[in-house]
């Protein structure tokens, strides 16, 4: 006998009907009129997540309040500006993170310039810590060539042979002396579940207060898990540091 189920059955199992065809296979969430939704902080400390007497559907989510900056991502169209530089610099000291994409793209603007500037991508080396050049973005770069550029910018690409787990940039005065200043905006794209921040935002879960990094179930910053909770189950969590996640109680 073939059990003919209803929009409604489709619906609690993740999928949707559209009679009289085959029934696609669209992902939705079963939701009642108790669906809820509270945030969690994960600590160092096991941390107990939910806690339910009876069967229920609920997503836990580990979203990325890290990477936000005024309700938009602070890695997509972000500035970094250097303004009247005389000699030499980076800017190690406050790096991009870029450990979750695979390329980035680049706008140098210099609004004033003299002598003569060149301008290198620059990756850091996970183990040492240490920076090395990446590539150039613009050498030789003098006042004539700057006039020559649209609106006195230069685009930049980099893609898998240049976006490592930081960048940064460094400029070099190469003759000449004089003072220069520039905006330097980039736009990552192609992102990864995960945060630049690395393993410190991922939380690990599991059944009981004994869970441990080593072996909960890793949730990456970025990242959703829906799980069925029969009944008298509980869901506790651990971090390496403090991360806010929410829980949605969706049945």
């Amino acid at each position: 006998m073939v059990r003919e189920y209803t929009p409604s059955d489709l619906l609690k199992r993740g999928e949707s009907e559209n009679f009289p065809v085959q029934p696609p296979k669209i992902p939705a969430v079963y939701l009642t009129r108790n669906f809820l939704g509270r945030v969690v902080n994960v600590g160092i400390i096991p941390t107990l997540i939910h806690d339910t007497a009876r069967p229920q559907n609920i997503m836990i989510t580990n979203p990325s309040p890290s990477g936000i900056s005024g309700g938009l991502l602070a890695a997509t169209g972000l500035v970094t500006q250097q303004v009247a530089v005389v000699g030499a610099g980076n800017s190690q000291a406050a790096p991009l993170g870029v450990a979750n994409y695979l390329n980035m793209h680049l706008c140098l603007n210099i609004t004033a310039i003299a002598a003569t500037w060149s301008f290198w991508n620059q990756v850091q080396d996970p183990v040492t810590l240490n920076w090395t050049d990446s590539g150039p973005l613009a050498i030789n770069v003098t006042p004539a060539i700057v006039a020559g550029w649209t609106n006195a910018t230069l685009y930049g690409f980099l893609g898998q042979l240049g976006v490592g787990t930081n960048y940064a940039l460094r400029w070099t005065l190469d003759a000449g002396a004089g003072a220069l200043s520039f905006t330097l905006s980039y736009i990552l794209k192609q992102g990864m579940i995960g945060s630049p921040l690395g393993i410190s935002q991922v939380i690990w879960i599991g059944s009981n207060r004994g869970v441990q990094v080593a072996s909960g179930y890793p949730l990456l910053e970025g990242s959703e898990k829906v799980f069925q909770v029969e009944e008298n189950t509980q869901i506790w969590g651990i971090a390496q540091t403090t991360v806010a996640i929410r829980v949605f109680e969706l049945t």
